[in-house]
């Protein structure tokens, strides 16, 4: 299995490719990190489910958290990832998270039980996360285990901020593996995070 990573958003089409397990791009035009660091350290959890590319919504949301340069910054991120998934995946809804933290949210090495999802960070570290053929099964399966899952001589690998990464899930068809083996970054700064799952049908919702 291998990631691919580049600044060309058509290299998500990658995803497809059996031995592909995530598709890293970082936008050439994304938003300076000066953008949303003021974001970032607002208190902003939402969640929600809509149509890819329903800009209404997302403004209706993210502004909730009070109107800005960096809100409408962020978005624009959405709006565009939304419509680029339902490209790529022919999803007709997706279910849109996002999170100022200053702590781990998902603090253990696990995979997300869905297709696929998008991570982006937008502000602080990025995902945690251990290539397939790097993970140390016996300690990955030992729920109990506090011990890092990876084996021996290798290391966890870190997605890069201002990154959009899709990570293929325990339930993409036909995978070789059972998704993405991450966690979220154990740091105490700052982080905003947005992640987008595809939606097929209302059972996803």
């Amino acid at each position: 299995m291998r990631a691919v990573t580049s600044n060309n958003l058509a290299d998500f089409a990658g995803i497809y490719d059996a031995d592909v397990e995530l598709v890293s791009v970082t936008p050439k035009n994304g938003p300076l990190m000066t953008d949303v660091a003021d974001l970032s350290r607002r208190p902003i959890k939402a969640r929600w489910s809509q149509t890819p590319g329903d800009r209404a919504v997302t403004e209706e949301q993210v502004h909730r958290a009070g109107e800005s340069e960096a809100s409408a910054c962020l978005v624009d991120e959405i709006d565009s990832a939304t419509q680029l998934m339902a490209d790529l995946l022919g999803c007709t809804g997706a279910g849109i998270r996002v999170a100022t933290l200053n702590g781990p949210m998902c603090p253990r090495f696990h995979v997300d039980y869905v297709p696929c999802r998008m991570i982006m960070t937008l502000m602080g570290p990025g995902t945690e996360w251990i290539a397939h053929d790097e993970v140390d099964r016996v300690a990955f399966e030992g729920r109990a285990n506090e011990t890092i899952p990876v084996v021996e001589g290798k290391e966890v690998r870190h997605l890069k901020a201002g990154s959009w990464t899709l990570m293929k899930g325990g339930t993409w068809a036909d995978a070789p593996f059972h998704g993405v083996v991450h966690r979220s970054p154990h740091y105490a700064g700052d982080r905003l995070l947005v992640s987008i799952d595809p939606m097929f049908s209302k059972a996803d919702a």
